[in-house]
Formats: C-alpha cells, sequence, structure tokens
C-alpha cells in the first residue's frame, strides 16, 4: 500500500517527516468576485500552491507543547504550568473572619432576670397545686411516723366563688351556697392536713388527721365505737380502740364543717377534744410520701409511695332501727 507521506528526510531525525510544496507564484492577488447569488465569493487562487511545512512530533511522546517564545509571550509573562486536575493555587491568604463581639453586660442582666422571673413563676404554680409537709409526732401511726416528708394535693379541694363569678357573668346565678368545690370536698377516710383551732394553733400551725364525718352527718363515739348518722364506721387502718373522753362526742356538723381523727386513738388531739375543723382551714389531701428522715426509719426511702388514704365503709344499720 502507497504511503500518502513522504519519505523520511536526509538528516535521519527519528518521528519527523516534511511535506514540501512548491512555493507561491508571484501571480497578483485578484479581487473577490462576487457570485451569482450576490455574495462576494473568495478570492481565486493563485496557478502555483504555497509551500507549507508540517513537522509532527513523536507520537509515542505524546504532543509536547511549543515554547513560550515561539507562539509570542515571554516566558517571564507567564505563570507556572499547572495540571488540569489541580486547584489553582490563591494569590493570598483570606482575610481572617471577623472576631463576634461579645455579649453586652445588658443582654447578661437581662437573660439573669429572665431566668429568674421565670423560676419564680414555676415555684407559684407548682405550690398552687402542691406542697410539702413533714410528719412530726405520732397520732397517725401506723399509717405515717414521725419523720416522713409527703406531697399534699392543694388543688383537690379548691373552691371558687360564685359571687366572684357573678359579677362578670350575671347570668350565672351564685344561689345559695356561693362557695363550691372545683373537683369535690373532703370524703370520709381521706388524710387532710389542715390549720387546727385557735386554742390549738390556729393558722400558725399544721395538723393531720383523717376525715370521719363531712358536712350534714352525725357522729358519735361511745363505748369504743364511732358511728357516722347511726352506722358504724368500718376502720381496717387503726390498731386501738376508739375512745372519748372529751366534750365532742356527739357531734352534728354544720355545712362547711368535718370531724377530724387521728389514726393513734390513744394519743391524738383531734376532733373530741377540740371540735370539728372549718373547710377554709383545709390546705389539702395527702398525696405522697417521698422520704422518711425519722428515729424510726432503718432508711430513707421505706415507706416511699401513696399516701394510706381510705374509703371509709360504713356497717348496715340493725334491723328494728
Amino acid at each position: 500500500m502507497s504511503s500518502n507521506y513522504p519519505p523520511p528526510s536526509e538528516n535521519g531525525a527519528s518521528g519527523e517527516r516534511e511535506r514540501r510544496f512548491p512555493p507561491l507564484s508571484a501571480a497578483p492577488v485578484t479581487s473577490p468576485a462576487e457570485s451569482d447569488d450576490g455574495l462576494m465569493g473568495a478570492a481565486s487562487l493563485p496557478g502555483q500552491p504555497s509551500r507549507l511545512v508540517s513537522r509532527f512530533p513523536d507520537m509515542a511522546g505524546g504532543l509536547a507543547p511549543p515554547a513560550a517564545e515561539e507562539i509570542g509571550y515571554p516566558s517571564s509573562q507567564l505563570g507556572p504550568a499547572v495540571a488540569a486536575d489541580e486547584p489553582p493555587e490563591s494569590e493570598g491568604a483570606p482575610p481572617p473572619a471577623p472576631k463576634r463581639r461579645g455579649r453586652s453586660t445588658l443582654n447578661i442582666v437581662r437573660e439573669v432576670v429572665e431566668t429568674v422571673v421565670l423560676a419564680v413563676l414555676i415555684f407559684l404554680a407548682v405550690r398552687a397545686v402542691v406542697q410539702n409537709f413533714k410528719v412530726e409526732g405520732s397520732s397517725m401511726v401506723p399509717s405515717f411516723i414521725d419523720g416522713e416528708y409527703m406531697l399534699v394535693n392543694k388543688a383537690v379541694y379548691a373552691r371558687i366563688d360564685m359571687r366572684t363569678v357573678h359579677k362578670f357573668l350575671p347570668f350565672v346565678s351564685a344561689g345559695s351556697q356561693p362557695l363550691r368545690y372545683v373537683f369535690h370536698g373532703p370524703q370520709r377516710g381521706d388524710v387532710i392536713v389542715f390549720h387546727p383551732p385557735p386554742q390549738m394553733g390556729g393558722d400558725s400551725k399544721d395538723f393531720i388527721k383523717r376525715v370521719i364525718g363531712k358536712p350534714g352527718d352525725t357522729v358519735d363515739v361511745h363505748d369504743n365505737v364511732v358511728t357516722v348518722n347511726g352506722q358504724q364506721v368500718e376502720e381496717p387502718y387503726i390498731k386501738q380502740r376508739t375512745d372519748c373522753q372529751g366534750q365532742y362526742c356527739h357531734v352534728v356538723l354544720g355545712a362547711d364543717q368535718y370531724f377530724v381523727m387521728g389514726d393513734n386513738r390513744g394519743n391524738s388531739s383531734d376532733s373530741r377534744f377540740w371540735g370539728p375543723v372549718q373547710a377554709d382551714k383545709v390546705i389539702g389531701k395527702a398525696l405522697l410520701i417521698y422520704w422518711c428522715g425519722g428515729a424510726q426509719c432503718k432508711h430513707g426511702w421505706d415507706n416511699i409511695g401513696l399516701a394510706p388514704n381510705h374509703s371509709t365503709k360504713l356497717a348496715a344499720k340493725p334491723e328494728g332501727q
């Protein structure tokens, strides 16, 4: 098969071939002719083709880039060669990020004040619902012992004055009993915390006892038997007999009165001696025992649990009564 390339040159350079053409003629260059379609045509070619020289580098070594001087740029104006897969180097280090200014004293004071106010509001909200108390004395043994810490539910006995509601909502009647419980009042068997009568310390002290009679009940304590409305009260939480040597062994309770006694009947100062408890003196219902710090506790967690509230049952009346 014939080759279109001329034979190697005489100098014997490997991979370098020459293609020589006759020199261009000296014929004058004619102006471009206008074609039939009105477009300018290309200039007519001279009689002799121009002489072109083509050099091809060795194909095994790849194409070598031309020198800077050959393309008309001095090497001093060209930067260093960079590979295509390498990121260009930055001309200089980026300026450092501006430092954030510290919080002003005013902002710190404001955050502290907001935190304190929020903590106070949370404390007051929790205090309005539950409150902690410490049991002192042995009047509630064996249900509660000296040194126990407990939480009292204050919301369960919350009351609302309908007269105040009537001022804002005239269509709501206050009725004959304007003070009404949101949920319910103390029930028989509930263990409550309350302020005793003035002769027993009044509002400066807190007592804990169990409810025996509620408003409208008739309570009698005779011959070691407790009866409510003529029916004997079943009390599985006491270990002693109930004796009454006070002046309130027979009581008819009013609209807002409660008859209370301690579970340790032989060592309890209660309604048998100083009378009923008024409803507005009741603080709340015993809810939870969370610690025991008394001498009778071997460990602080001995009696942790729900408070021993009991639903008191009344025995059936004897026949003929």
